[in-house]
């Protein structure tokens, strides 16, 4: 599982700068932000998963579950290398 990194600004030019560098291959990219600092920005399957009290086992099985779901679901929509994350670059609406 990827492991999210914690980054702090105290300006608005620095949030810039931050996602001109590092969210630059995004198109598109929105900055939802959060009502407080506390929140975790966290997934909806994760707020779920802690939610309904798994066990941290139990949560690795769960997201695991899930992702086979959805790698399964989402084959001949598109053309993806799920071995690298690629997708083909002929493909026009993704």
């Amino acid at each position: 599982m990827a492991v999210i990194e914690e980054e702090h600004v105290k300006t608005w030019s620095e949030l810039s700068a931050m996602v001109n560098e590092y969210f630059v291959h995004f198109n598109n990219y929105i900055f939802r932000g959060q009502e407080r600092e506390s929140w975790k920005l966290e997934s909806t399957l994760t707020r779920l998963i802690h939610q309904a009290g798994y066990q941290e086992n139990e949560q690795k099985e769960a997201i695991k579950l899930h992702l086979g779901r959805f790698k399964q679901n989402i084959r001949s929509r598109i053309p993806v290398d799920f071995n690298n994350g690629t997708v083909q670059k002929s493909v026009s609406n993704w």
